[in-house]
């Protein structure tokens, strides 16, 4: 929900030097000024011809939740198919199904956290668009196997911000 004072739209809100990041009444959030979009991994570690750490649809790991996503930022539902990385490459991969084309600026970065792990930090700025079709996208970051353990097992949070 968008708020406005006197026809203007509001955007920050602080106290004193505190900046107010969301108002709620009750259990309702009605303002934020965060834009996020999770999805939530079971992830695992497959050992086969390559190691394979996270989530790769119908083979290792699973989605259990915000899959499909809200449109919020991307302006249409998405729905996260693979997120992994494999010894291979080294890179990590994610990819996206959606029904139309989405707005794929409006986020740019992307936390990837599991209890216990340091948080691992992705930009857009530094991933690369590999394909991206009316139907699908394929967002990869280079050279990432050191941090790749993060996605090998329990439940892993990946979570695209503005």
């Amino acid at each position: 929900m968008t708020i406005f004072v006197g026809g203007t739209e509001i955007n920050n809100i602080s106290i004193g030097s505190t900046v107010i990041n969301s108002v709620w009444i009750g259990a309702t959030e009605i303002w934020s000024s965060l834009t996020e979009n999770a999805f939530v991994i079971a992830g695992s570690t497959f050992i086969g011809e390559f190691t394979t750490y996270g989530f790769i649809a119908g083979f290792t790991g699973s989605v259990t939740s915000g899959s499909p996503s809200t449109t919020v930022g991307w302006g249409v539902a998405m729905t996260l198919t693979d997120a992994y990385e494999q010894d291979l490459s080294d890179n990590w991969k994610v990819y996206l199904e959606h029904a139309t084309q989405p707005d794929l600026t409006w986020w740019n970065t992307l936390t990837v956290s599991r209890s216990g792990y340091a948080d691992v930090i992705l930009t857009r700025a530094n991933s690369t668009l590999v394909t991206t079709t009316s139907t699908s996208t394929q967002l990869e970051w280079a050279d990432q196997k050191a941090a790749a353990v993060i996605l090998g097992g329990g439940s892993v949070t990946l979570n695209f911000s503005s």
